[in-house]
């Protein structure tokens, strides 16, 4: 299961990683604060419930991605944002041919190749996601597989 992690470096640069047991780690790196960035907290509101429509995606991983406009929206200043903290949530995902997908929250523009939310199939899961706003003030959604979107904006970082 895939989550969002902020953690500072070491003197020397690095982070270490504990797992009780075993398992395979995969890391990708989205982000990074600079010493004396600024982040303002925002009272939690929901910007995107897809629910009374459409589920995202598709099975082959074709679909379109969901733009949602964010600049401007619940409690997010119009301009001078660079990012924001979204709880993304995952709602009756779904992908016959492997079982379960994932979510890719990212500046609309070029899609990375990392996922922000992985899920198996009917499976409701959440994860906290640091999305950069593109020059517009939104942020795409991929979705590999099928799956209804819940966001909701929790702080913005000033550009």
């Amino acid at each position: 299961i895939a989550n969002s992690v902020i953690a500072p470096l070491s003197a020397a640069g690095t982070v270490c990683f504990y797992v009780y047991g075993t398992a395979h780690l995969l890391v990708d790196v989205s982000g990074y604060f600079p010493v004396g960035s600024e982040f303002t907290s925002l009272t939690p509101t929901r910007l995107l419930d897809t629910r009374g429509g459409a589920k995202v995606g598709n099975a082959a991983g074709t679909g379109s991605p969901y733009v949602l406009q964010v600049a401007g929206q619940g409690g997010v200043p119009a301009s001078g944002v660079g990012a924001v903290v979204l709880n993304v949530t995952v709602v009756a995902g779904e992908n016959p041919t492997i079982g379960g997908g994932y979510v890719t929250v990212y500046s609309c523009g070029a899609r990375p190749d990392a996922s922000s939310l992985n899920f198996t199939t009917g499976q409701t899961i959440a994860n906290s996601v640091i999305a950069p706003l593109s020059a517009a003030g939104t942020v795409c959604f991929y979705v590999y597989g099928t799956a209804h979107l819940l966001a909701d904006v929790a702080s913005y970082f000033p550009t």
